[in-house]
């Protein structure tokens, strides 16, 4: 266990990395089971609400289109959290930690931009560029580790 832990010590930061990932998309997706509860160690927020509320103000009031929306959103989270968490794991288990952290950042990448797509149409300006800045870093903490100069095409 401990030679385990060890090639954490190897790559720190990556490892640092994946956790903060890891630890936001497991987050996000607690938000959305413990949402709109008061718990000794959580206070959610009523997602299902807030998204009821956002959709009704353009006219649409099929619960059960929200209700869907909402459900591939939290499955989307708890399989971007999975890829990043591998990535952590891959590290411990001494493979590959390129596939799942590029699976993931896609995802994230993907997911953000469909956040700030409702952003703009529900009129939430400030959501925008917060989901805009967690896009970028996703793709930022990608590229640090494993972007590859392009070559010179003469």
């Amino acid at each position: 266990m401990r030679y385990k832990f060890y090639r954490i010590k190897t790559n720190p930061l990556l490892s640092a990395v994946l956790l903060f990932w890891s630890i936001y998309w497991l987050f996000n997706f607690l938000d959305k089971i413990f949402g709109g509860k008061k718990l000794n160690f959580w206070v959610g927020k009523n997602r299902i609400d807030q998204l009821t509320n956002l959709f009704n103000q353009i006219g649409v009031k099929n619960t059960i289109s929200i209700a869907t929306i909402f459900i591939l959103i939290t499955i989307i989270e708890l399989i971007i959290f999975y890829f990043y968490h591998k990535g952590l794991l891959n590290i411990l288990k001494n493979q590959e930690v390129k596939k799942p952290f590029l699976r993931g950042t896609v995802l994230s990448i993907l997911l953000f931009t469909f956040f700030v797509a409702g952003d703009v149409v529900f009129g939430e300006r400030g959501e925008v560029l917060e989901h805009t800045i967690y896009a970028i870093l996703s793709l930022l903490s990608y590229t640090v580790f494993f972007n590859k100069p392009a070559k010179n095409i003469d």
